[in-house]
Parts: C-alpha cells; structure tokens; sequence
C-alpha cells in the first residue's frame, strides 16, 4: 500500500510541476512581449514534450514525490 500511495503522490507532483511550468511560462511570454512591444512570442508545448529537458522535469517531479512519501510511510 506504501507503494501505491507514493505513485498517486508522484502522478500529483508530475500535474503540479506541469502547471507551474505552463503558469511561468504564462507570465514569462506576458512579460516579455510587453517590454519589446508588437513582436510575436509564442510557446509550443508539443516542441517540450519532444525535448529531453521536459522529460527530465517530469522524471523529477515524480521522483521527488514518490520518494517524499515513502519515506514519509516508512517513518
């Protein structure tokens, strides 16, 4: 059960990275695109699930949660 709980804790902490990183890159494209005026910026999240960096992110995120709450149920 300890197992199964830290993979729904991990799948939570994977959905919470993802909507961190689309919130920043929100306010990053807002920001930016004021400070330089009528040029377009956009941000292509099909180009980010095909990098290894978005990958990595999401291994993270997941690792982290699962590994926080199994060690949080083993103490």
């Amino acid at each position: 059960m300890p197992y199964l709980k830290s993979v729904a804790v991990g799948i939570v902490a994977v959905i919470i990275a993802t909507a961190l990183y689309v919130l920043a890159a929100g306010v990053y494209i807002n920001a930016t695109s004021k400070l330089e005026g009528d040029g377009a910026i956009g941000w292509d999240p099909v180009s980010f699930a095909r990098s290894r960096s978005g990958w990595l992110i999401i291994a993270v995120a997941f690792l982290v949660g699962f590994f926080w709450e199994l060690h949080g149920a083993a103490s």
